[in-house]
C-alpha cells in the first residue's frame, strides 16, 4: 500500500491516521526483521573469520590479506622464476642434443 501525500495543515480523520499508523508500523516492523537478519548473518561471519583465521578484528584481517597477498606474490615471482631456469636449462640441453646430432651427421 503506497503512502498518499497529505497537506500537513489539513487535520486527517482518524481512519486516515489509523492507515498511516499501520503503514509506519509496517515498515518499523520491516526494518527491525532487516536489522535482525544483518545481525544475524554479521554475527556468523564474525563466528567464521575467528573460527577460520583466528580473529574477527576488520583492521587485522585487511593486514592479514595484504601479507597473504606479498606471500602469494612472491611465490608467483619465484614459481615463474623457476620455470624460466627450466626453460632455459632445456634450451641448453636442446642445443646440445641438436650439436651432437648435427656432429653424428658430419660424420656418416
Amino acid at each position: 500500500m503506497a503512502t498518499q501525500k497529505t497537506d500537513p495543515t489539513k487535520p486527517l480523520s482518524i481512519e486516515q491516521l489509523q492507515t498511516k499508523y499501520d503503514e509506519l508500523n509496517r515498515r518499523k516492523i520491516q526494518a527491525e526483521t532487516r536489522h535482525r537478519d544483518a545481525s544475524d548473518q554479521l554475527q556468523k561471519l564474525r563466528s567464521q573469520a575467528l573460527a577460520t583465521w583466528g580473529t574477527d578484528d576488520l583492521d587485522e584481517l585487511k593486514l592479514k590479506l595484504v601479507k597473504m597477498q606479498e606471500e602469494n606474490e612472491a611465490r608467483r615471482a619465484k614459481y615463474q622464476s623457476d620455470l624460466q631456469s627450466i626453460e632455459s636449462k632445456l634450451k641448453e640441453i636442446d642445443e646440445k642434443y641438436q650439436g651432437l646430432r648435427d656432429t653424428g651427421r658430419d660424420k656418416e
